[in-house]
């Protein structure tokens, strides 16, 4: 016969003036682990409520480690998605007001993407996204901003405390290592 624990539900233990609830850490039904969380006796009831949703979350996060970055990143490229890029700028945009500091963006959109797709496939369509995501990952310089994929075949980096003469700079750099990527893969 399956315990209360395994049941998915809290065991409350009074000792000394405490309250131990012990929480179960269930995830798809599945029982991975218990929590223990100690508080004062006369909170007990309430705090158990609140260690009980705490409890799910904790296991949820122990199931499922890369839940965030799935969340917040393109499965396709590794760059942060449309999402997070959202998220930051709004974020960006506000310290950058804050702080009378000048913010940039870049977006890059692959021409011609769609005969790609029409002619080659998507796999190969994939792969050029890949490939992209890739360099833009690899190739951006630490403090030049963070690349993201904004959607189908267009990407963006966003870079914060750079004037347009900078972005213009990266701007550049990246179209050319992007043509250099293409010349070399092809010759």
């Amino acid at each position: 016969m399956p315990t209360r624990l395994e049941r998915g539900e809290a065991v409350m233990l009074a000792e000394e003036g405490r309250m131990h609830v012990l929480a179960p850490l269930s995830a798809d039904r599945e029982l991975i682990g218990v929590v223990r969380f100690t508080t004062a006796v006369d909170r007990g009831q309430m705090a158990a409520e609140h260690f009980r949703e705490l409890s799910k979350f904790i296991a949820l996060a122990l199931k499922t480690p890369d839940l965030y970055t799935r969340a917040t990143h393109d499965g396709l490229t590794g760059l942060a998605s449309k999402r997070h890029l959202l998220t930051e700028l709004a974020a960006e945009v506000a310290a950058c007001r804050r702080r009378q500091e000048p913010l940039s963006l870049i977006m890059l959109d692959i021409d011609h993407f769609k005969k790609v797709n029409d002619k080659h496939g998507h796999q190969a369509g994939d792969r050029i996204l890949i490939a992209i995501g890739a360099l833009l990952k690899k190739k951006l310089r630490k403090g030049d901003g963070e690349a993201f994929r904004y959607g189908g075949e267009e990407m963006v980096v966003l870079l914060p405390r750079t004037p347009i003469e900078g972005a213009a700079e990266v701007a550049v750099r990246v179209r050319c290592l992007v043509l250099f990527d293409q010349r070399r893969q092809v010759g």
